[in-house]
Parts: C-alpha cells; sequence; structure tokens
C-alpha cells in the first residue's frame, strides 16, 4: 500500500502560487507546521513527531501538526506523508523522497505496514512506535524521507540512541533553494539485530543475556528495558534499516524432533559412528536431520506447502531451511556417501556438498507448488566453505555467516567459490559485531565495514548483523560506520568516520588519534586465525594484547581532547570515552589477576589470591560509580564475562564469596567477616 497522498488542498496550492519567494525560508524561533493526511497512519504520525522533535532542537519553536484539512496558512510549511501533484512517479519500494519549494518542504515515500512489535513501549506514541519500529514487516518510506532531509539539509546524525545521540548545531536561520531528492536502498533487507534488549529475551531461560547473570543493580526493569529497547530500534530506523522484502533466516527445524522424533528417529542424525538415533535429547533446538533421507525434505516442503495455501505470500514464497546450530552431523553411510573429502581429511570436516544435495532436493519440490519459491539457508559451520563437486540449483539463497575473526581475504576466498557453485544471491550474514561484546577496542570498525563492501561485489541482495550489542562507548564507530554504509555504499568508510566524530567538535582530531591508536594496538598484538580467539576462549589471551601503559597512553589522548573548546554535548562524549579507557583498563587487570589466582592453584580454580579480589573489587566498583555513564548493556556484559570467558574477571567467584559491593558501596556482612588478609 502506498500511503502517501497526492496534496489537493486550496490553501496549500495558493501558498504554492505565491510568487515572491526564491527558498524555503526558516528562522530561529519561527514557528512551523507540520501537515500530515486528513486520515494519517503510524508512519506518517511518527514521521511527523520525529520532524518536530528535531526541528525543535535545531530553530528553538514547537512544530504544530495540522491535517490537510485544517488552516495551513503561514510559513513554515512541512507536509508529511503528502505527495504532490507535480510528482506522479511510481514508487520503488521503501523509496524516500522530498521536494523543497519556496512555500513548503514535500516529505513522502512508499509506505506498507505489514505487522506490529510486542514491546509494549512506554508513553503516549507507544502504538505508533509499535507499529513503525518493526524492522521485518514495515516499509517506512515517509519515515526515511524526514531522516533525509533532517541529515542532508539541517545537517542532524545519530551517533547513538536516544536524544543524547543526536548530533545537531542550532541554526539562527536556513534558506533552501527549490530540490528535489530521492533515495532508493539497494539492498532487499538492512538488517542489524537489536538482540537483548527486549524484556522477553533479557528473562530467557537460555538466552545468552538472561538477567540472572547481572547482579541486581545492573538489571533492567521492565520498563527501562522497553524505553531502551525502543531508543535502539529508533536508532536503526534513523539508520534506514529496514526491509522492502524480508528474506528469512535462522535455524529452521528447532521443533522438528518434537513433531515427528517418536514416530520417524530416522528422520534425524546418527550422532555416533555405528550408533542409533537421538533418543531422547536434551536440546532438540540443536539436532541435526538426516539430510541423505528423502522423506525429511519432502516432509518439510509438504509443511511449507500447508502454510503456503493457508496465509499466501505477499511477495516471494520463501522456505526457510537452515540447520539447527551446534555440532551432531549425522554420520550415517548413507549421509558420509555424499561428503567429498579430501585425502586424510576426517569425517564431518566439510558438509557442504551433502548439504547442497539437500537444498537443491528441496528446492526442487518446493517450486512443483510455486514456481518462483526460493530457499534460503546458511553458509555455515562445517558447511561454510564452497562444495567441492556438485552445483547449486537456482532458487537458493545463502545467508554467508563471516565469523568473528574471519578475515577479508578469506572472505574473498569463500565468496568467488560460492558464485563459482552456483549462486546467485547471497544474504551477508555475519557474527563479526559479536567481537565488540568484549569491553575493549579492537580494529573491528573497518574490517566489518569492508566485508560489507566485498558483500556488494558478490551478489548480496540482504544483511542481517549478528548482533547489536550496546557497547556504545566502545563500539560506536563500529556501529555507525557499518550502519552508514547501507545508507550510501558508494562512500568510503573514511567519509563515515569523519562525520562520526563531528560528534566530538574541535576534539575530533584526538578522538580519531584514540581509535586508530587502539586500531594499531590490536593489529600489532592479534594475529587472526591464531591468536585471535573472538569465541569462549578469548578470556585466556585478551590480558596479554593490552597493557597498563596502552591505556595510559589513549588516557592522554583523551585528555588533550578534552582539553579543547567543546560544547557540552561534545565535552560528555568525551568524558565517556575516559571512563570507557578506564573501566577497560580496570577489566583487564581483573582478568589478569584472575589468571594469577588460577596459576597459583594449579590450574583447577581461582585459588584465594588477595590480589585477585582487590581487582574484581575495583572494576565492580567502578562500574557501579559510573553504570549510567559508561553506555554499556549490563546483563549482556555479565552474561559474557561468565557464559563465554568463565568468570574471566571473577566478579561471578567472589560474589559467591560473599559480595563484592552493596548498591550503597559499603561492604556487606559476609565481608566484614571476611578478612582479606586471613585468604
Amino acid at each position: 500500500m502506498q500511503a502517501c497522498r497526492t496534496l489537493t488542498v486550496s490553501c496549500l496550492a495558493f501558498a504554492l502560487s505565491r510568487a515572491g519567494l526564491q527558498a524555503f525560508t526558516l528562522s530561529a524561533g519561527q514557528a512551523c507546521t507540520i501537515v500530515v493526511p486528513e486520515k494519517p497512519n503510524a508512519v506518517d504520525q511518527f514521521a511527523a513527531a520525529e520532524l518536530a522533535r528535531h526541528l525543535k532542537l535545531v530553530f528553538g519553536a514547537d512544530a504544530r501538526t495540522v491535517k490537510t484539512a485544517e488552516n495551513t496558512a503561514g510559513a513554515g510549511l512541512f507536509c508529511v506523508g503528502i505527495r504532490p501533484e507535480s510528482d506522479p512517479k511510481p514508487f520503488e519500494p521503501e523509496e524516500s523522497r522530498y521536494l523543497i519549494t519556496p512555500a513548503a518542504v514535500y516529505l513522502y515515500g512508499e509506505d506498507r505496514l505489514g505487522g506490529g512489535l510486542r514491546t509494549p513501549f512506554p508513553g503516549d506514541d507507544a502504538w505508533m512506535a509499535k507499529q513503525v519500529l518493526s524492522l521485518k514487516f514495515n516499509r517506512t518510506g515517509t519515515l526515511f524521507a524526514v531522516y533525509d532531509f533532517l541529515e542532508y539539509e539541517l545537517g542532524v546524525h545519530w551517533v547513538g540512541p536516544g536524544d543524547e545521540g543526536i548530533v545537531y548545531r542550532p541554526l539562527p536561520r536556513i534558506q533552501l533553494p527549490p530540490k528535489s531528492h530521492a533515495w532508493v536502498p539497494r539492498l532487499k533487507k538492512r538488517h542489524i539485530r537489536p538482540s537483548g534488549w527486549s524484556w522477553r529475551s533479557l528473562n530467557a531461560e537460555r538466552g545468552h543475556v538472561a538477567q540472572k547473570y547481572a547482579p541486581e543493580e545492573f538489571r533492567f526493569t521492565e520498563q527501562s528495558a522497553a524505553a531502551a529497547e525502543k531508543d535502539v530500534l529508533v536508532w536503526l530506523r534513523r539508520m534506514r534499516m529496514g526491509c522492502s522484502e524480508n528474506v528469512p533466516f535462522g535455524h529452521s527445524f528447532m521443533h522438528m524432533w518434537t513433531r515427528y522424533g517418536k514416530d520417524h528417529p530416522d528422520w534425524f542424525a546418527v550422532e555416533k559412528k555405528g550408533g542409533g538415533r537421538p533418543s531422547n535429547p536434551s536440546r532438540p533446538d540443536r539436532l541435526k536431520l538426516c539430510v541423505s533421507n528423502p522423506e525429511v525434505a519432502e516432509t518439510i516442503v509438504a509443511d511449507w506447502a500447508k502454510g503456503l495455501k493457508a496465509n499466501p505470500p505477499k511477495g516471494t514464497p520463501y522456505l526457510r531451511a537452515c540447520p539447527n546450530d551446534g555440532g551432531g552431523f549425522c554420520l550415517c553411510e548413507k549421509c558420509l556417501a555424499l561428503d567429498v573429502r579430501r585425502p586424510g581429511e576426517p569425517e564431518l570436516a566439510h558438509l557442504t556438498d551433502r548439504y547442497v544435495i539437500f537444498w537443491n532436493r528441496l528446492v526442487t519440490l518446493a517450486r512443483q507448488h510455486d514456481p518462483n519459491a526460493m530457499v534460503c539457508s546458511y553458509a555455515y559451520s562445517r558447511y561454510f566453505e564452497p562444495p567441492r563437486r556438485e552445483r547449486l540449483k537456482p532458487g537458493i539463497i545463502l545467508g554467508f555467516v563471516a565469523g568473528k575473526g574471519t578475515s577479508y581475504e578469506e572472505c574473498a576466498q569463500l565468496w568467488s567459490g560460492w558464485k563459482e557453485a552456483g549462486v546467485t544471491a547471497m544474504v551477508l550474514r555475519p557474527n563479526q559485531l559479536y567481537a565488540a561484546r568484549i569491553p575493549v577496542l579492537s580494529d573491528i570498525d573497518k574490517k566489518v565495514f569492508d566485508v560489507f563492501q566485498l558483500g556488494l561485489k558478490n551478489r548480496m541482495i540482504a544483511t542481517d548483523y549478528d548482533t547489536q550489542l550496546g557497547n556504545w562507548a566502545n563500539y560506536g564507530l563500529t556501529y555507525y560506520t557499518t550502519a552508514k554504509a547501507h545508507v550510501d555504499p558508494s562512500k568510503p568508510f573514511e567519509h563515515w568516520e569523519n562525520e562520526y566524530l563531528t560528534a566530538y567538535g574541535a576534539a575530533a582530531p584526538e578522538v580519531r588519534e584514540y581509535f586508530h591508536y587502539w586500531r594499531r594496538v590490536f593489529d600489532a598484538n592479534v594475529k587472526l586465525g591464531e591468536n585471535a580467539k573472538f569465541g569462549n576462549a578469548l578470556w585466556e589471551t585478551l590480558h596479554k594484547w593490552y597493557t597498563d601503559a596502552d591505556f595510559a597512553r589513549a588516557r592522554d589522548v583523551l585528555q588533550r581532547a578534552r582539553a579543547r573548546r567543546l560544547a557540552p554535548s561534545e565535552q560528555a562524549r568525551v568524558e565517556q570515552l575516559l571512563l570507557a579507557n578506564e573501566h577497560n583498563r580496570l577489566w583487564v587487570n581483573a582478568i589478569a589477576r584472575g589468571h594469577e589466582a588460577f596459576a597459583e592453584n594449579g590450574g583447577k580454580g581461582p585459588a584465594p589470591l588477595a590480589a585477585s579480589r582487590g581487582a574484581t573489587r575495583a572494576l565492580f566498583d567502578y562500574r557501579l560509580a559510573n553504570r549510567d555513564r559508561l553506555g554499556m548493556h549490563w546483563p549482556w556484559v555479565f552474561a559474557t564475562e561468565i557464559r563465554q570467558y568463565k568468570d574471566a574477571a571473577r566478579i561471578q567467584y567472589w560474589l559467591k564469596k560473599g559480595g563484592l559491593a552493596r548498591a550503597d558501596g559499603r561492604p556487606s556482612e559476609e565481608e566484614r567477616r571476611t578478612d582479606l588478609g586471613d585468604e
């Protein structure tokens, strides 16, 4: 549905005929009017609210919002969701346009509302937000037109979520000559997952960011979680994230065992050589299928076809066929016979050919129901590398799951191999942003950007980044440059880096030096593929990469930045970097002391080393004192430390020993009874 209306209201037509104006003019403090359609939808209303918010910041005046039938006389006229009669051209999906005339600015685009979010956002505009911020189902061209205008004409940028992430300069006056602008996204889907923000995921039993991992002082309330989630989703919209067509990915067979395991155990993987099928698996969401069994593909397609008939798709009919996560691949003779192994290569080392046969079978069956059917699956895990013998049939879209440490050169070689194997469309589905979960800086900003550019050269039609972790003080530059690459892929990394640094005003040169310094430190100490273990073993080596001298040099750079003449918002951003730099130093120090405790105890667990407790206490107290100033998603931080890094900073260990600190910073009763000298 195209939500923009053609403007026919007589008073506006009269305004456009006024002769003496050569430019659209607006001055500070000048009242302005936002006109929306007579029956505005959620996109119109949300876009009007966003425009009013930013006009207030830039010009210091409130904007009234009216409908087309109301009095719209006067200067400073903005028409939102209303298409001028002079522009009859049909829209591309998600297209945004704005037109500047002497009397009015028109902001409009291709909108479609297809579904809302479950999150109960607080506030008067909650219902609008739930509709508009669903990134998978809705098109918001009119909203994008507002952001285009704010960015390109008024110089507004968004370096982070919430009001504190808005970068702008108060303007005394603008004169905008007549102009038309249009933007059409190059990719069908542009997505950075805002994982871990919803109340549901925070409290998921098996969620990586479950609240249970964070001490009470660092947990969200349901209301604060909803507010934080909304801020992140709004930021993603401001970065033009969205989709014209939802190309579905995600592990697809997590419920197969529950539905079919009892009656058809032979449809599931033989997990041990010569052994039987899994009879009572503890994680059915991780079970693999026996892909050599033709009944498996037939059942999957039959189930998909039933859903297709019950709910005909609005766009391309997609069959999602991504194997479940984890190990447990099938070791039956028929599956092993489909593999192409090199001499001396272990079984299950390269499983791509068996999965290509499986996907080809699925797309052949699916296209018997719909000739336009597309099968979506992952290039991931043991089937990450291109096939050695098989070729893919038309109609298969692969999500390329670049790992946290996968280099540009490796990605280039793999993309090329998949193209040679017949892939016609790929979705970049990287795990690279997971490297941003560590509260120290690395070099991933430029590398993530470069892999995105590589995808554009290799049949990439969409992105799905997993995941935005809320580590804004350390990785705001990474999030920003990654998102803005989607807006205008023709711009180099340095362009977006420069734009991001404008948030620091006159301190931009020093802040650039700060980020580049840590990039050099990382590159000098970390060899990707060797000791750059961004997975669960990261904590084993991280404390060797960064020294107190590194943090001291970085602090000196930021001290020079602080001495610059800065606006209050710019000063606050520099202060946040200083806080983060000190937090990162304390974190690395706690990990180093924890390793000493392990060594003292013969590697069997942390010994009661006083230095370890002191370092952990310093880190924990610093977090308490600066909890709301560090720009970190604390449940993510604590969950990562405990689940992925084996409690490397020893916070969980010392909390269980008696607690590190109360909310007021005083020791607990048990701590009073514990004398560090007696440990």
